[in-house]
């Protein structure tokens, strides 16, 4: 992810560890889609379930995912906190603390 926008030269970290609720969003989309496929594919396998081949499965989403999702997870976090909070003419300027 860039460190400013392009075109209005807004600085994206508005603060000091300011992307830590992206990296729970990751987290929670890291725990939640593995889970869901594990209880889809089981539910409907069953009563054939192949847990090897589910078990690589999940276990190979559970590393992918929250690679995969980083950028958008970063993305959504910004967004919703410009939703909560949005832009201070201030921040268009970069703050000492985050040089």
């Amino acid at each position: 992810m860039l460190e400013r926008c392009p075109y209005c030269h807004f600085w994206f970290e508005r603060e000091e560890g300011y992307f830590i609720g992206a990296t729970a969003v990751n987290l929670v989309a890291a725990e939640t889609v593995p889970v869901i496929v594990f209880i889809t594919v089981a539910a409907s396998t069953w009563p054939a379930v192949n847990w090897t081949l589910l078990e690589a499965l999940c276990l190979a989403l559970a590393i992918l995912v929250p690679l995969a999702l980083f950028p958008f997870a970063r993305a959504l976090w910004l967004a919703i906190d410009l939703v909560i909070r949005p832009i201070q003419p201030q921040e268009f300027e970069r703050r000492h603390g985050l040089e």
